[in-house]
């Protein structure tokens, strides 16, 4: 651990101290809890819990995982920048970059962990002073990559304003919001998907006994985690090898999110089964007033009745008027999250090119690139028109 005491009057307030995989994490964690605790509506990607469980079956990313814990006068804690160095090549020149940790590509969703009120609006300041004087490892960018517009991150970017700074729109995070009644949650819906969904599940009862099921406490969650597993290598992804029934490392990294968020009630697998056979199968954990839906899987012996779709609308209904859950989270923005006419959250990658030889060369090509590139979608259109 290294503690750094940051120069002028106001950065005098505060103390931070840098972690690294090697060391006894637990003091950065249990900050981290306090900090998270405090937070009106924290994602699960800031949840401690969320790391620690790669970090815990990924023995490569612990060693490459640092954070940075920052805490105020009163030895209180404030914000946590979890962070990991890696190498970049961009137009033929090698970056080293810290970049926002991030466990798995999967999610597509990263962020930093403090509250989001003006008296943090100074932490992003601190975290990057602290890595241009005492960055263990040089570099020449700082990433900030796959943030939403409602993270942290977005807000601490619209107040700190770094003058080497490229923003670029990464994708769409989307989710569908739970209304008072499974009626108004579905108003989006054009009238023939709610109807083939009725169709659908119609045919399928008819094949014999359909039952829904949602397993929340942990005994249950360890039978229902099983069937999830069996379902999931039934689809495409088991003949693809892709499934978690055969990729070790995957796998373990969902039962260690089980054992973790499941001890605080906040994990939950939902199953469709016919005939007690389990036919679809969807892992989420719950964050604050979201059902994030973090790995759905299916039986595709049965596409053709659409189980992980009957599943999902199973699950609209539930939460539809419920006392707490307010939106359920693809977290990703897959093409097939749109049949359920989503709301959607932009996620950017922010590039904050320190000053070095390499990062004013990559900084000032980036910048060239963002002007050009609409002068020529506009020559193109234009060429288009003509054609016409």
């Amino acid at each position: 651990m290294l503690p750094v005491d940051v120069g002028n009057s106001l950065r005098n307030d505060y103390k931070l101290i840098l972690y690294k995989g090697t060391d006894d994490l637990a003091p950065l964690f249990d900050a981290w809890r306090e900090i998270v605790a405090g937070l009106d509506c924290a994602s699960f990607i800031q949840s401690p819990d969320w790391i620690g469980a790669f970090l815990k079956t990924g023995p490569i990313a612990y060693e490459n995982f640092f954070a940075i814990l920052i805490t105020n006068k009163y030895n209180i804690p404030v914000g946590v920048f979890p962070l990991e160095y890696i190498k970049q090549k961009k137009f033929g020149l090698s970056l080293g970059v810290w970049s926002v940790f991030r466990p798995n590509d999967d999610m597509g969703l990263s962020d930093f962990i403090f509250a989001q009120n003006p008296q943090n609006r100074v932490l992003l300041d601190l975290m990057i002073g602290y890595l241009q004087e005492s960055s263990p490892r040089s570099f020449d960018l700082i990433l900030l990559r796959n943030a939403a517009e409602d993270s942290a991150i977005a807000y601490a970017m619209h107040l700190c304003k770094p003058a080497m700074r490229i923003t670029a729109y990464h994708h769409d995070s989307k989710f569908i919001r739970c209304k008072n009644s499974y009626e108004e949650s579905t108003s989006g819906l054009t009238t023939k998907y709610r109807r083939n969904n009725r169709r659908k599940l119609k045919n399928l009862q008819q094949l014999g006994t359909v039952n829904f099921s949602s397993a929340c406490n942990f005994p249950d969650l360890k039978s229902a985690f099983d069937d999830f597993v069996d379902t999931e290598a039934s689809s495409w992804k088991g003949r693809a090898g892709t499934a978690l029934r055969y990729d070790d490392a995957r796998r373990k990294f969902y039962e260690e999110l089980l054992v973790r968020f499941g001890a605080a009630g906040q994990c939950v697998i939902d199953v469709l089964t016919l005939d007690g056979k389990p036919i679809a199968a969807q892992f989420a954990i719950i964050s604050g007033a979201t059902y994030n839906l973090l790995k759905i899987g299916y039986d595709s012996a049965f596409s053709a009745h659409s189980p992980g779709v009957l599943l999902l609308d199973w699950t609209l209904r539930e939460y539809s008027g419920h006392p707490t859950i307010r939106q359920i989270s693809f977290v990703t923005g897959a093409r097939w999250n749109d049949d359920w006419a989503p709301s959607k959250l932009a996620v950017f990658d922010h590039y904050l090119y320190r000053p070095t030889a390499k990062g004013v060369v990559v900084f000032v090509i980036e910048k060239l690139k963002q002007r050009v590139r609409p002068l020529y979608q506009r020559y193109l259109e234009s060429k288009i028109t003509r054609v016409d």
